[in-house]
């Protein structure tokens, strides 16, 4: 656990370290990122703005191309996990791979920051009655800011996450629709409150699931950070979770199946993908099945301790998350007609057997 974290935690919440411990092994402490600067700005920006008469902040990553071809760009939105940050997300729990794939595919990463490091997803049980943050109004803001400042193309808006983050990305993709053209969540599957609305425009989705993973059920239930905490809210399994945005995108054909090259025996995954495609307006669901992946981030690496690995799971390195994630979401605009074009299913190699 870092110095930091072990700081802002008061000794009255002891009794809930564990449950803190195995969130906070979701994320890793990065370099701060930059203060905004002159025109063109520095590649690492932070901005604030009100929402709620609270002043809120979100990061903002440039591609290193951003000051030198001017044109209308697609932007990211990463969601961090609960317990985290935009800063760690950045490096931490992603392993620096959607960094790396937003700088190569010239693309805006924007990395807004949730309220005392959570997001209000739509799981009602994580507040106990108690009426949470307007986190898709920020999110909205962030949005509007963000475009304008940034010469954002409005059509590629999109948005990713894990775990908190995850389910906060696909809430976005039912409750700001008209804005949000595709999600990506990872480890992170459909809640019946959010399964309970349609939203108002079709939405391309992504999902990235480890069937072991021990926080969010991969069939679905109860997501608790280990064995003995207490529940954080029910999910759909992600079978459930497909089926919810074949029926909103109207995708009726069935599923394309490949499955990918096992690239690294050793680390007891592998991966499957099923592409519902043909949906409304361009539309289509993918399912990204991590067989034998945990709570992960694909591509991140291992983690080293052995007591993170047990409470986390297998981090798969069959794929790159997030060049896979980043050409997906890239190759679905917002759109009233047009067919998205065909996207990678690997990090540049597809493979089938």
């Amino acid at each position: 656990m870092s110095r930091q974290f072990a700081q802002e935690t008061p000794r009255k919440k002891a009794l809930f370290t564990l449950p803190l411990i195995v969130v906070t092994l979701l994320v890793c402490e990065t370099p701060t990122i930059g203060q905004e600067g002159s025109t063109p700005p520095r590649p690492d920006v932070t901005r604030t703005i009100e929402h709620d008469g609270v002043q809120r902040t979100y990061h903002v990553h440039l591609p290193p191309r951003f000051g030198v071809a001017k044109k209308l760009r697609p932007a990211v939105l990463g969601l961090h996990g609960g317990g985290g940050s935009g800063r760690r997300f950045a490096k931490g729990s992603t392993g620096g791979t959607l960094l790396r794939a937003s700088e190569k595919r010239d693309v805006v990463l924007i990395l807004p920051e949730g309220l005392n490091g959570h997001w209000n997803d739509g799981r009602t049980e994580v507040f106990r009655g108690r009426k949470g943050p307007d986190d898709v109004g920020f999110l909205r803001k962030v949005i509007d800011d963000a475009v304008r400042t940034f010469h954002l193309d409005p059509r590629r808006i999109f948005a990713t996450g894990i775990s908190n983050g995850g389910f906060m990305s696909l809430r976005l993709a039912v409750d700001l629709s008209e804005r949000i053209a595709a999600v990506a969540p990872v480890a992170a599957q459909m809640t019946p409150v959010l399964a309970a609305r349609k939203p108002k425009r079709p939405v391309s989705i992504l999902f990235m699931c480890g069937t072991k993973d021990p926080i969010v059920p991969y069939g679905g239930g109860v997501v608790r950070v280990h064995p003995f905490g207490r529940g954080r809210g029910r999910v759909l399994s992600v079978a459930d979770s497909v089926s919810y945005w074949r029926s909103i995108d109207a995708c009726k054909s069935p599923p394309r199946v490949q499955h990918l090259k096992d690239r690294n025996p050793e680390d007891g995954t592998t991966v499957e993908v099923f592409r519902h495609a043909g949906g409304r307006n361009g539309t289509e669901v993918v399912l990204f099945k991590v067989i034998g992946g945990g709570h992960a981030w694909p591509g991140r690496g291992q983690e080293r301790s052995r007591l993170k690995r047990r409470l986390v799971g297998r981090a798969s390195t069959e794929i790159d998350a997030g060049a896979v994630i980043l050409d997906f979401l890239l190759a679905h605009a917002r759109t009233r007609s047009a067919t998205p074009r065909k996207a990678r299913t690997d990090s540049g190699r597809p493979s089938r057997r």
